[in-house]
């Protein structure tokens, strides 16, 4: 199974995704369209390789609309790259119930709230002139963390639901329109973005 990149300018081999195991593509997600349908297996088996290497200096942002979470203190990962300098976002776990965790080569993010069982858009946004990590939640300002210098670099991809062998998004979770941007989106741009409803 695979579903297609649709960044306006995707790196070479990068088109579209390859989905593994028990995940599938359906359901409802933004503006009525499909959504991945999480499994709540482990992502040794399970998970969608986004065949891109997350690599990049200066600032960026990940934006990404979820749906029916799982909103306990059990640990399911969104996204990562574990050769990004163990690259990650989860809910449960440290980050406690009904929140996610941004954490890599940073100090972490926490986004309270995050993990809903709504339609939730969550972003980070890594602004390197400024020094910080700005987290926001549905358009919303609800995080800084003041950062150092970030540079992301690896020799493996990025996975979306899953994180090295653990869990990836929990038996229903669904997760839609994942963006990585290589600069800092204002608040106004996010604010465009912050769209909630299925």
């Amino acid at each position: 199974k695979s579903v297609p990149n649709y960044a306006s300018n995707p790196p070479s081999g990068t088109s579209s995704a390859t989905v593994y195991g028990a995940l599938a593509i359906g359901s409802t997600g933004t503006c009525n369209s499909s959504a991945l349908i999480g499994s709540g297996n482990t992502s040794n088996t399970d998970y969608i390789d986004t065949k891109w290497k997350t690599t990049t200096t200066g600032s960026w942002t990940i934006t990404f609309w979820t749906s029916n979470l799982d909103s306990t203190t059990t640990l399911y990962y969104l996204f990562s790259d574990i050769n990004a300098s163990a690259f990650r976002c989860f809910s449960g776990g440290v980050a406690g119930s009904k929140n996610l965790l941004l954490r890599g080569p940073f100090n972490d993010v926490l986004v309270t709230g995050g993990a809903a069982k709504g339609p939730t858009v969550t972003a980070f946004v890594y602004d390197s002139t400024a020094g910080y990590i700005y987290a926001y939640l549905n358009g919303k300002l609800v995080n800084s963390v003041s950062q150092g210098t970030i540079n992301l670099s690896s020799t493996g991809t990025l996975i979306l639901s899953g994180y090295n062998s653990l869990n990836g998004l929990n038996i229903g979770g669904l997760m839609d329109e994942f963006r990585f941007y290589k600069r800092a989106l204002s608040a106004t741009d996010i604010a465009k973005l912050s769209y909630t409803g299925s």
